[in-house]
C-alpha cells in the first residue's frame, strides 16, 4: 500500500545511462563488464536484450498452414 513496490529496482532511465552505478553480476566471467560503473559496452548489451524482448512482441505474426493445425481447428 502507499505506492511501495518490491523489489526496489530504481529508475529504469538510469539503467541505460553511462557512468551510473551498476553491480556486475558476472564481472569476472564476461569480458568488459567488470567494475561498478556502466560503460558503453554494458549499455549496448542491455539495449540488445531489450530489443530481443520487444521484437517478438512487435513483429507481425505469420499464418500457420492448415496442414500443421490439429484436426477440427481449421479457420
Amino acid at each position: 500500500m502507499c505506492g511501495r513496490f518490491r523489489p526496489k529496482i530504481g529508475n529504469i532511465r538510469s539503467w541505460i545511462r553511462p557512468g551510473t552505478l551498476g553491480v556486475a553480476p558476472w564481472g569476472s566471467r564476461v569480458p568488459f563488464t567488470s567494475g561498478d560503473e556502466r560503460t558503453w559496452f554494458d549499455l549496448a548489451l542491455f539495449a540488445g536484450v531489450l530489443a530481443a524482448f520487444v521484437y517478438p512482441l512487435a513483429a507481425q505474426a505469420e499464418p500457420v498452414p492448415s496442414e500443421f493445425l490439429p484436426g477440427g481447428t481449421s479457420p
